[in-house]
């Protein structure tokens, strides 16, 4: 074999390396519940048809290992319990945060508005978020006995 074809080959194989090592970030949509007309949403929401209508729904079907974006809509997203995004992925307001709004809804619900670990969150106005002393609802915190204003923690 001469030199011309084995840099061929070479060239090939690395062409060929370098598709299987690349993986594609997928992005997971969010809109709210009066928006959606879809009576059965299907994750992992990767489309605006099937958007899913809870924030925490789309961050559970991102993964970290692509580095997945959520895309939230414009709208209010009043919380019954904390975001917790704890991978590597991006949550982004569609528009930012004159648009984009979490609301903890306290006082009828005692709970931090997002728990991070890691990842990044953009495009958000946040508001209405509280914390007890109990870390018996929050598991994954890790800190015992947080407080604290609970935008995020």
């Amino acid at each position: 074999m001469n030199v011309k074809n084995r840099k061929m080959i070479a060239a090939i194989a690395l062409t060929f390396a370098a598709g299987i090592l690349m993986i594609r970030a997928d992005t997971h949509y969010v809109r709210t519940p009066e928006t959606c007309t879809n009576t059965v949403l299907q994750s992992p929401y990767t489309n605006w048809a099937d958007a899913a209508t809870n924030i925490q729904w789309a961050v559970n079907a991102a993964s970290a290992a692509t580095f997945d974006t959520v895309l939230v809509s414009n709208g209010t997203y009043n919380l019954t319990n904390q975001i917790e995004i704890t991978n590597n992925i991006t949550v982004q307001g569609l528009n930012g945060t004159n648009f984009t709004f979490i609301n903890g809804n306290y006082p009828n619900y005692t709970n931090r508005c997002v728990f991070m670990n890691a990842g990044t969150l953009d495009g958000f106005t946040i508001s209405n978020g509280f914390l007890t002393n109990s870390t018996t609802n929050y598991p994954n915190s890790g800190y015992p006995y947080a407080l604290g204003g609970a935008g995020i923690g």
